[in-house]
């Protein structure tokens, strides 16, 4: 068994009736306290390097909604007065009005008035005896992490990535994976999508943010003028904004960001920022999933004669990943 393997699975075990506490089992867990600034909030997001955290009211003793990029973005076109949260008009709520006012007049907005401002990704919870296969349906539907709740309290978060990795890295304990990892990405139907939203590379980088906004995606590529992909650009990437307190940036296009971007993971680390990732619908899903994860991607390119013709995110391989469950078991 190597360094990645799940301790006391044997090839005799169900993967999808292994329980999801056991995956999260030492975890540490950043959250946000309801009352810290959105700013603060995101600067802490930012440094632990997660995409998403709780937030925690000390006051009702309980988690309370989550902040991710696609709520810190969604709040920045609020501040700019770029755009209003999406779904405006059916969730107007007092706390939404709150939020907008607070920002028009540069007070200090609570991390909780944002918590699932983005309305795509709401706090989930699930109990650590829940099995993989309970979470598989949440995940199919787009759903990108679960909190996994014991008697205690929190016991960690179990995300898209996390999972579809952890099944990747297991594949040879589990038989039943076998088969739908070996096959392509064409033969599962995946990446053909077509009118994949993508932005030009003289757009502003508000403006993309705004665009992946209103489409509920969480990156885009850069089209260049010949059609082929030249970067990309994620919500997550506003960190470095944030971080940098260089808001000029936002008024930039987004290849001159992405440029910054290369220089920021050159300080950083020594090497060049990781290529854009794109692979043709050929690839197969385990190299999919295994691509996905070297870069810390949600989404990836599938390109055709060098053009995008659509677009593969955890959301589709674990879609295809539950169709491998008997369905006497889901």
């Amino acid at each position: 068994m190597d360094s990645h393997s799940h301790p006391g699975l044997s090839s005799k075990t169900s993967w999808w009736t292994e329980p999801v506490g056991s995956l999260v089992k030492g975890q540490k867990v950043t959250t946000v306290d309801s009352e810290t600034t959105i700013e603060a909030a995101t600067v802490q997001l930012a440094k632990a390097d997660v995409s998403s955290a709780p937030i925690f009211d000390q006051n009702q003793n309980q988690y309370v909604g989550s902040l991710d990029w696609a709520d810190v973005a969604a709040y920045l076109l609020i501040v700019l007065k770029k755009g209003q949260p999406p779904n405006l008009s059916e969730n107007g709520s007092l706390e939404i009005q709150e939020l907008i006012q607070r920002a028009h007049s540069f007070q200090p907005v609570p991390a909780r008035l944002a918590a699932d401002l983005s309305s795509r990704n709401p706090l989930w919870n699930v109990t650590p005896d829940s099995t993989i296969v309970d979470v598989l349906g949440a995940f199919s539907k787009g759903i990108h992490r679960v909190c996994v709740m014991g008697p205690s309290g929190l016991e960690g978060v179990l995300s898209q990535s996390a999972l579809a990795q952890y099944l990747y890295r297991n594949s040879e304990q589990f038989a039943e994976l076998k088969p739908v990892l070996s096959k392509t990405l064409a033969e599962l139907g995946l990446g053909k999508q077509g009118n994949v939203v993508s932005v030009e590379e003289s757009t502003t980088v508000v403006e993309a943010i705004k665009l992946m906004v209103e489409s509920k995606v969480s990156a885009v590529p850069i089209i260049g003028k010949s059609g082929r992909i030249l970067g990309n650009v994620s919500q997550s990437d506003i960190r470095y904004v944030i971080l940098n307190r260089k808001v000029p940036l936002l008024y930039t296009s987004v290849l001159q960001f992405a440029h910054f971007l290369d220089q920021q993971l050159g300080m950083m680390t020594g090497q060049d920022r990781m290529p854009v990732f794109e692979l043709p619908s050929t690839s197969t899903l385990a190299l999919t999933v295994a691509k996905l994860s070297a870069v810390k991607c949600h989404r990836i390119w599938v390109v055709d004669h060098g053009r995008v013709a659509g677009v593969v995110s955890f959301t589709d391989v674990l879609r295809a990943l539950a169709a491998a469950v008997p369905q006497n078991s889901m």
